[in-house]
């Protein structure tokens, strides 16, 4: 968060302000400890995620570890387990390396999320595509619900 907030100052100054900072200043902001928000890519400041951007962020296939995770609403549960995982409003669906990270994802829309745990490494061999976001994050257009189990069932 701490990499969010500094980005977002700097992001939102005025313009005379921005252009005071430098290439360093910016390096040293994202090397902040933390969920890495942007890295830089030919100069330029470029957001991980693209949750704000219209067009189609482009992403490097990888093959995924053997499970992943995902923390979910009480309220969406149903429909992930009737349909799969759906990117809904973003371009992807969004998965962690770590129960800890899924957690801290899914504790922004439910106090006690559901955990799940994606049969990864076979989703791949299914056909599921999967993008690599940081060391924590992976990305997937859906991942369908044969793949999906609560964690607590082994």
């Amino acid at each position: 968060m701490q990499e969010m907030r500094m980005m977002s100052i700097i992001l939102r100054s005025e313009r005379s302000y921005r252009e005071s900072y430098t290439y360093e200043d910016i390096e040293s902001v994202m090397r902040l400890p933390g969920k890495k928000h942007f890295k830089l890519e030919n100069g330029r400041i470029m957001a991980y995620y693209g949750h704000s951007v219209k067009t189609e962020v482009v992403r490097e296939e990888v093959v995924p570890p053997l499970k992943l995770f995902h923390a979910t609403s009480h309220n969406a549960i149903e429909n992930i387990l009737k349909e799969g995982l759906l990117p809904m409003t973003r371009q992807h669906v969004h998965l962690s390396a770590t129960r800890e990270t899924a957690l801290l994802a899914g504790r922004r829309r439910d106090k006690n999320p559901i955990l799940l745990k994606i049969d990864a490494l076979n989703a791949f061999k299914a056909g599921v595509k999967f993008y690599k976001g940081n060391e924590d994050v992976f990305f997937s257009d859906s991942i369908p619900s044969e793949f999906i189990a609560f964690e607590n069932d082994g």
